[in-house]
């Protein structure tokens, strides 16, 4: 964990303040949203395993425009998703009898779902699976690893609910590091289990890059 913090916010950290405003351009369509963060995060990782990348923002906009098309998808899911919990917390209010449950119950489920997408989109970003199996590995990971899991989750989502509770005073840090610091201390909690269970098991997406050109 150490090791990866001082990578990114030592030797890296000018890259991380490209990174942050780089995702916070390509979020702006918010169907895009998770494509900027598996972007950001594929990148996250090249950079703690010592890759040179002398043009951050080119490399940035080609790993954005491959994994386009299986993250908007995740992207849509989510928000689908997310949005079907908060109705179900705002019928709970209404409800006479069984909404105490109903709420206890959505909080549940979305929590459970922000802790896999913490995972889903780090997965997206870098190794070539199929939708249905990285959903399927970052469920299995985001309980299989819950501590970690836990920690990188209220690290990334507390950081972005922080900075809508301090709006518009945190539109500033947010553009500028907010974004890709929290995912980067997020990065640090999952790397071993993430390096282990997914990087040195599937093929990453680079090496699939690099097949298709030779």
């Amino acid at each position: 964990m150490k090791a990866v913090l001082r990578s990114l916010f030592g030797e890296n950290l000018k890259n991380l303040f490209f990174l942050n405003m780089l995702t916070v351009l390509g979020s702006l369509p918010v169907v895009t949203a998770g494509t900027a963060a598996a972007t950001m995060d594929s990148l996250l990782v090249r950079l703690t395993e010592g890759d040179f990348i002398p043009r951050l923002a080119h490399e940035y906009w080609i790993t954005y425009r491959r994994l386009l098309k299986k993250t908007v998808p995740a992207t849509l899911l989510c928000l689908v998703y997310f949005a079907a919990m908060l109705w179900c917390m705002s019928v709970s209010h209404q409800l006479k009898t069984g909404g105490t449950g109903l709420y206890l119950i959505s909080w549940f489920f979305a929590g459970a779902a922000a802790l896999i997408a913490v995972w889903w989109f780090f997965i997206l970003g870098t190794v070539n699976l199929s939708f249905q199996d990285s959903l399927w590995n970052a469920l299995c990971l985001s309980f299989g690893r819950f501590p970690q899991s836990l920690a990188a989750g209220l690290i990334i989502w507390g950081m972005l609910y922080a900075a809508v509770l301090l709006y518009p005073a945190s539109l500033a840090p947010y553009f500028v590091l907010f974004l890709a610091g929290a995912q980067a201390i997020g990065l640090a909690f999952l790397w071993k289990p993430l390096e282990t269970l997914v990087l040195n098991r599937y093929e990453r997406l680079d090496e699939e890059e690099e097949t298709t050109e030779i």
